[in-house]
């Protein structure tokens, strides 16, 4: 093996795994591979714990246990004629009070996706009803409204229908959606019992799959 060979090699080992060794010792008595300082300028090892971190976290979410799953339609024609008292003691009814949920907002099949995201865009640009909205993303034609988790699924819905307060990030839809063609689809999964830690890590993973329109995409 040459010199130049065994340097450069030894070089890319440093680097690659730089988070690992702190140093790398010589190879050959020639001294084409010298002690050599790693080049990784995380020094502190942060990509080797991060790695074994999501490592333990996937063997923790692999034994989640399993969900109870529930689907709540709404059609937007609905929405002007909506009791508080009465759909919060359906959702009551439907979804509980307490569990941990991950939950999704979709449109139906009759919805059309521009419309609802210029709906939603304009309510917020010309804040309507002096409401907080969820975040608006760039138009990706995704039938997903929103994603998230909640510790009480019941009120969390109810802001998202607009019954919560004003200055609550959600989608209020009763301030813009009325009048709009189709409906929605909640689809949510009630959990018995689950760490907040697993929760984020699944809902992080169906803001990837589903690409929501509005709303962090994610638990960050």
């Amino acid at each position: 093996m040459s010199k130049l060979f065994t340097t450069y090699l030894c070089g890319f080992l440093v680097i690659r795994f730089g988070a690992i060794f702190d140093y790398l010792m010589p190879l050959t008595n020639s001294g084409g591979c010298r002690k050599i300082r790693r080049m990784n300028t995380d020094d502190s090892g942060l990509s080797s714990r991060t790695a074994v971190g999501l490592f333990e976290l996937a063997k923790l979410v692999s034994a989640a246990p399993i969900a109870k799953a529930i689907t709540r339609k709404i059609a937007f024609a609905e929405l002007s004629s909506m009791n508080k008292s009465d759909l919060q003691n359906e959702f009551k009814e439907q979804f509980g009070n307490g569990s941990r949920s991950l939950y999704s907002i979709k449109l139906n099949s009759q919805a059309d996706c521009a419309d609802t995201w210029e709906a939603l865009r304009s309510a917020k640009a010309e804040k309507i009803c002096g409401r907080s909205y969820s975040r608006v993303h760039p138009f990706n034609s995704s039938p997903c409204l929103y994603v998230g988790s909640s510790s009480n699924l019941t009120k969390r819905l109810m802001e998202h229908v607009g019954f919560g307060a004003k200055g609550t990030y959600s989608l209020h839809l009763l301030c813009w959606a009325s009048g709009l063609r189709g409906g929605l689809d909640i689809d949510a999964l009630i959990y018995p019992e689950i760490s907040q830690q697993i929760l984020c890590a699944m809902e992080d993973q169906m803001a990837v799959e589903s690409q929501p329109m509005f709303g962090r995409r994610g638990s960050v």
